[in-house]
C-alpha cells in the first residue's frame, strides 16, 4: 500500500529537523533527538530534544478547481524542551533552529503547496526557569484527491 501524503509530510518534517547541528549552521544539534510521537513515546531523557506530533486535517472539497480532488490542511506541532541554567537562550535557539529548518522546503518534498508558522508558545516552570519548553504549530497545506488520501 503506498503511503498517505499525510505520513509522507509528517516523515518529511521530521526528517527536516534531523538536518538540525551546528555542522550545518544551525545554532544547536537538536536534530540529533528527534521524535516521530505518532511512531514512538517521548520519554524524559528525550528533554532537550523536539517532538513532532500530527493534528487534525480539515478538508475543502473541489476546492481550488480540482473537481475530483480535496485542498487539505494538516496541523502539525513541534515540542522542544530544554533544561539547565541556560534553558531560556537555549529554548530560543531550539525555537529559531526549527523555524529555520522547517522553512527551508516549504513544499515537504513536493507533498505540499505550502507550510506556515502559525504559533508559538513558551512555557517555563515558574520557580527557577530551568526546565524550558516550546510548542511551535504549523499549518501545511495540500491537495490530494477524493477518497484516495495517496495522491
Amino acid at each position: 500500500m503506498a503511503s498517505s501524503k499525510r505520513r509522507l509530510i509528517i516523515e518529511d518534517v521530521v526528517s527536516a529537523l534531523e538536518t538540525i547541528t551546528i555542522t550545518n549552521g544551525y545554532l544547536t544539534n537538536l536534530g540529533n533527538n528527534v521524535i516521530n510521537l505518532s511512531t514512538s513515546p517521548m520519554v524524559e531523557n528525550d528533554l532537550s530534544g523536539a517532538a513532532v506530533k500530527e493534528g487534525a486535517i480539515t478538508f475543502e472539497p473541489g476546492a481550488l478547481g480540482l473537481a475530483d480532488g480535496h485542498f487539505a490542511e494538516m496541523s502539525v506541532t513541534v515540542d522542544t524542551y530544554t533544561k539547565g541554567v541556560n534553558a531560556k537562550d537555549d529554548i530560543d535557539n531550539n525555537i529559531q533552529d526549527i523555524v529555520a529548518a522547517l522553512g527551508v522546503d516549504r513544499q515537504r518534498g513536493g507533498n505540499a503547496q505550502n507550510t506556515e508558522l502559525e504559533q508559538i508558545e513558551v512555557n517555563s516552570d515558574s520557580a527557577n526557569l530551568t526546565t524550558v519548553g516550546a510548542s511551535i504549530d504549523f499549518n501545511i497545506q495540500f491537495t490530494n484527491f477524493r477518497f484516495d488520501l495517496t495522491r
